[in-house]
């Protein structure tokens, strides 16, 4: 069984709008959009877990039911840091997953996760026992 934890519980502090950024539209969807939808469409993931926080917890869940996200199967709250978020996304399914279940985790923030990206890390985590995506730095200035 393949399992995705997307943190979606931060507070968006660096973000210097009222608005949460997750919940800001870029082309026509929420920015977290994106990363719920390349999970919720590869045909490796089996289950996704949503971390939010009280402030975000009603509008993610009306994506969830907009979208028809069936794939993710709980919405937990998450911690005071990302650490603390990650842990209460384990925690919501470590009765049930296995030794060799693969668990990813994505920052909801970071959207567009490809296919590929999906498909590779569980490949290399099931060869390696673990892996990471990286992406070089861009320069914006």
């Amino acid at each position: 069984m393949n399992y995705a934890i997307i943190l979606a519980a931060g507070k968006s502090e660096r973000f210097k709008e009222e608005n949460d950024k997750l919940l800001v539209e870029v082309a026509g969807h929420p920015i977290v959009y994106y990363s719920l939808i390349s999970f919720n469409d590869h045909p490796d993931i089996d289950e996704i877990v949503l971390v939010v926080n009280e402030n975000n917890e009603k509008s993610l869940k009306k994506l969830i039911k907009d979208y028809n996200l069936k794939k993710i199967k709980k919405v937990v709250y998450g911690g005071e840091s990302r650490q603390l978020s990650f842990i209460s996304g384990i925690k919501s399914i470590e009765k049930k997953a296995k030794d060799q279940d693969i668990i990813l985790v994505h920052n909801g923030a970071n959207p567009l996760p490809s296919t590929n990206e999906i498909t590779e890390c569980i490949n290399h985590s099931i060869e390696k026992g673990a892996c990471i995506v990286g992406h070089f730095v861009k320069s914006t200035i």
